[in-house]
């Protein structure tokens, strides 16, 4: 039986948590990416063009569907690998709702209300 600081099971077990983080991941990759260019659409009022009326409280409506969806990888991983940690759960919360916050307050400058119309064309 292994005697160093991790164990082989807890390996296994870390090794499954990332592929299922990984793999839930790519589930949900496309739709995050859309979901996130709605909510930005929506707080900027711009898309393909600027000059529609920005909508916050659909804007926050839409970050709460990206912050679901970028939570799913993370607690797919951490329920598999079985973390019962909850600083490590705290932790993950805390980057998802940051990243969202990050997307909303970037999605709100004024400097970057045409991020989508410059990628168009």
């Amino acid at each position: 039986m292994a005697t160093g600081p991790v164990a082989p099971r807890d390996s296994a077990r870390g090794a499954r948590g990332l592929g299922a983080a990984l793999v839930s991941g790519l589930v949900v990759a496309y739709p995050l990416a859309w979901m996130a260019s709605i909510a930005h659409a929506e707080f900027s009022g711009c898309w393909l063009s600027c000059g529609g009326d920005p909508r916050p409280a659909s804007g926050l409506a839409w970050s709460v569907v990206v912050a679901v969806l970028l939570a799913v990888p993370l607690a797919s991983g951490l329920a598999v690998a079985r973390v019962r940690s909850w600083g490590a759960w705290t932790v993950g919360v805390l980057l998802v709702l940051g990243t969202t916050a990050a997307w909303a307050a970037f999605s709100l400058a004024p400097g970057n209300a045409d991020f989508f119309v410059g990628l168009g064309g």
